[in-house]
């Protein structure tokens, strides 16, 4: 008899029967809005246990600080729209035909305004102190401007440079500006208020967020204004394309969760730490799948 294969024979039984223990203890995987997903389900979209205890851990050292729910939930919407941030950015500069090296550096309050400095220097041949006052004025005046979404706040910086390329240029200056470079720098604009509205760590504040732009919306469908603002050549539901938090860019699983956690806000239901320790690691697992999918589809 070979001691040694009957030893590792029971150990493989042992180790079957923990994992199907931890299957079965993991059936009903709670999430929010009283939603659910079975241990079976996971396998089904290719995450293995292994990365389901190691998300389970990740999401847990994330909680760890949290005294009360209200810590909890602070630390989920953070945790989520960082983790989401990056591939955003990635997706909002390959639809607006940016440099991702661009996009990155409008995220942050310098970068804006060095490549909005380095957009009028190019443009006016001139680094005048007053020029990049105006602009920066206009980019506090958008920022204080709470009650709009992005898309709008872009409208004051816009006017801004209107109005120095009239100053420089004459009475119609602005006429003369560059229509390609100016949809690139106010694309950028726009996403540095776009990642501003995000800068939140509650879900009442993503609410508010969405509630913006579902207004802004709602308003362009009854007007009907679908006027390119910078050739002024009218275009079918030009500002709906444009109309979208910066959430609208993120990974499926982030927007799923995030909307879970809406719905059960509004509901006032109340969730335990346990349903958000679920979510986040059910994120980060599907963020793995998706990693895992994308590279492989480029190795082909």
């Amino acid at each position: 008899m070979d001691i040694d294969a009957i030893e590792r024979e029971n150990d493989r039984e042992f180790n079957n029967l923990e994992t199907q223990f931890e299957l079965d203890r993991a059936a009903d995987i709670k999430l929010l809005n009283c939603q659910a997903i079975s241990a079976s389900s996971l396998a089904v979209a290719g995450i293995p246990l292994n990365e389901w205890r190691l998300g389970i851990h990740n999401a847990e050292l994330k909680l760890s600080i949290c005294r009360d729910i209200r810590e909890v939930e602070r630390v989920y919407v953070k945790d989520l729209l960082d983790l989401g941030r990056r591939y955003a950015v990635s997706r909002y500069s390959k639809r607006e035909g940016l440099l991702f090296s661009s996009a990155l550096t409008a995220t942050f309050p310098h970068g804006i305004k060095a490549l909005l400095y380095q957009f009028l220097d190019n443009i006016f041949f001139s680094n005048k102190l007053s020029n990049r006052r105006k602009v920066q004025v206009a980019l506090e005046q958008a920022s204080a401007a709470d009650d709009l979404p992005a898309y709008y706040k872009v409208g004051i910086v816009r006017a801004a440079i209107y109005d120095i390329a009239n100053e420089s240029l004459g009475s119609l200056g602005c006429l003369s500006l560059d229509k390609h470079l100016m949809r690139s720098i106010l694309s950028l604009v726009r996403l540095y208020f776009s990642i501003c509205e995000v800068n939140i760590q509650t879900i009442n504040e993503l609410d508010h967020v969405g509630g913006l732009y579902e207004s802004a919306r709602a308003k362009v469908i009854s007007e009907s204004s679908n006027i390119q603002p910078i050739s002024g050549r009218f275009i079918k539901n030009w500002e709906l394309r444009h109309l979208h938090p910066l959430t609208y860019y993120y990974p499926i699983s982030i927007r799923n969760s995030l909307t879970r956690a809406s719905i059960e806000n509004g509901a006032s239901t109340g969730a335990d730490r346990s349903i958000i320790l679920n979510e986040m690691a059910l994120v980060r697992c599907e963020l793995d799948v998706m990693r895992r999918v994308s590279k492989g589809s480029r190795s082909q």
